[in-house]
């Protein structure tokens, strides 16, 4: 499960929760998550716990997992059904705190166009600025200080678009934002690689969180198909 995510952030199968790392400070506060994300349901046949209907984990799980933007199937979007897309912009379009668009995403949003699907950026960054710039560039409309993963990010994405539930679909790179806030909804989700390590400090905390819930999910949750991977 979430393979591509166990790779980049575990590096290799581990059998026990991942060290986090960071200040002590910080230390402190990972720890009490992961005591409420691990140890206080274990305390509660946690079994029972991951096997319920509409389990924490499901939301967590993509619809696809791909190793980039550029290497997401447009086929199989428009087999699927797909006609909007609401994208994140940081290390998912672009390197963090970046504008530009690497050649071959360029190439790839312009096959979108092609195929007649429509996109937008939703991103959470709060310069208005350097997202007008990046979706400009693209042709496509944006939203900044989306607060993802809240509903009302994703539905303002998809009033822009013109597009529902059925036919919309969320692709990020980051399982607590643009996972779980499409699939809180009941999007198609797709999972993307982060395209490089250099991040909001914010995020790279996130980052630690992801750690240790993939660690769960592989090792606690019930058995699931693997999502479909794109090589």
């Amino acid at each position: 499960m979430l393979e591509f995510a166990a790779e980049a952030y575990n590096g290799e199968e581990k059998t026990a929760c991942p060290e986090i790392k960071g200040s002590d400070r910080q230390i402190n506060l990972n720890k009490q998550v992961r005591y409420l994300l691990l140890c206080y349901p274990l305390r509660y046949n946690y079994e029972k716990f991951c096997t319920l209907e509409g389990s924490m984990f499901e939301y967590f799980q993509p619809t696809l997992q791909a190793p980039s933007l550029d290497r997401i199937s447009i086929e199989q979007l428009v087999q699927d059904g797909i006609r909007g897309l609401i994208i994140d912009l940081d290390n998912t379009m672009t390197p963090w705190n970046d504008v530009e668009v690497g050649p071959r995403v360029a190439e790839w949003f312009m096959k979108l166009k092609v195929a007649e699907i429509q996109a937008c950026v939703v991103s959470n960054n709060k310069e208005r600025q350097r997202v007008a710039v990046v979706a400009e560039r693209l042709g496509i409309p944006f939203v900044f200080r989306a607060t993802k993963p809240r509903g009302r990010a994703f539905r303002a994405g998809m009033n822009l678009l013109g597009t529902g539930q059925e036919d919309t679909a969320v692709i990020g790179d980051q399982l607590f934002t643009d996972i779980l806030g499409g699939n809180r909804l009941g999007l198609y989700t797709i999972l993307v690689t982060p395209i490089n390590d250099r991040e909001f400090i914010g995020t790279r905390f996130m980052r630690q969180m992801e750690k240790v819930l993939v660690w769960m999910m592989k090792h606690f949750a019930s058995a699931k198909p693997f999502s479909p991977k794109i090589h």
